[in-house]
């Protein structure tokens, strides 16, 4: 992202029209993209082969062993913007049990005090 910052501001210089959109958008981009690559796991594969090879364990064994952990450390880890998702997805859903429950409320009083007038 750093080098293309001054090609926009270049290319603004030479056609201040070109798009001045662009610019305005261009620090939530990369926000975005900086907070994209806090959440990417890493897992030093060379590492762990190393230190299994090390306690005894044969290195293609090491190796599947390696490619799988990295795996299902990429695959079933939850990132930090995950856990975020997952706590607007529940605040979403409160709200629209609290509008259900309410307006569940409503049509039993009603439904209780049209019963009390008919009684």
């Amino acid at each position: 992202m750093q080098v293309l910052e001054p090609r926009l501001e270049q290319a603004a210089e030479i056609n201040p029209g070109c798009n001045p959109g662009l610019q305005k958008t261009l620090p939530a981009a990369k926000l975005n993209f900086m907070e994209a690559q806090a959440n990417i796991f890493t897992f030093d594969t060379h590492d762990f082969v190393k230190r299994l090879i090390g306690a005894g364990m044969p290195e293609a064994q090491a190796e599947i062993l390696a490619k799988e952990q990295s795996r299902l450390v990429q695959e079933r880890l939850a990132s930090k913007q995950d856990i975020r998702e997952v706590k607007r997805d529940i605040k979403e859903l409160e709200q629209k049990l609290t509008i259900r429950l309410g307006a569940m409320l409503v049509v039993g009083v009603t439904v209780l005090a049209a019963l009390d007038k008919l009684l």
